[in-house]
């Protein structure tokens, strides 16, 4: 049996065990070194779509390989979860529209202040934008917060 095969296999014996997040987790590793990721990906949908959590998996599993469209479908579905901001964020900062990826990276750092990646990336969107001012003020913003607050994940 191919490698492929057993990744296919042991994937389908997780999805029928009804480990639905554990099944998508290994699809996103399938994701990064399979050429079938697709494959993968849309085999797992059917059996984990409509939940958040999973949601959140299937975009960013969509996202690692660079298929930004599906990212994006899949993300429109939970656009108030940090991590579906975080993806409409990015896919509207990539057709360069700073503006509106700016409000997704807004509300994803109100969702998840203390994850860094969610947390920063306003400040890079203002840089963008070339709202220095306003962005050097969140700058020390997370500063003061981090040195305050020693979970902070940064």
């Amino acid at each position: 049996m191919t490698a492929a095969l057993q990744d296919n296999a042991a994937a389908e014996i997780l999805l029928a065990d009804n480990l639905d997040l554990e099944a998508l987790f290994y699809l996103d590793i399938l994701a990064s070194r399979q050429e079938d990721w697709k494959e993968n990906i849309e085999a797992a949908i059917p059996k984990l779509a409509g939940k958040p959590d999973a949601e959140v998996r299937i975009a960013a599993a969509y996202m690692a390989p660079g298929d930004e469209a599906n990212a994006v479908a899949h993300a429109e579905k939970i656009p108030n979860h940090p991590s579906g901001a975080r993806t409409l964020g990015l896919a509207r900062q990539h057709e360069g529209r700073n503006e509106e990826a700016l409000k997704f990276f807004q509300k994803a750092a109100q969702g998840a202040p203390t994850v860094a990646p969610f947390a920063l990336k306003p400040i890079d969107s203002l840089r963008r934008l070339g709202r220095h001012d306003e962005a050097m003020a969140m700058v020390e913003s997370q500063r003061t917060q981090s040195s305050d607050k020693p979970e902070l994940d940064f």
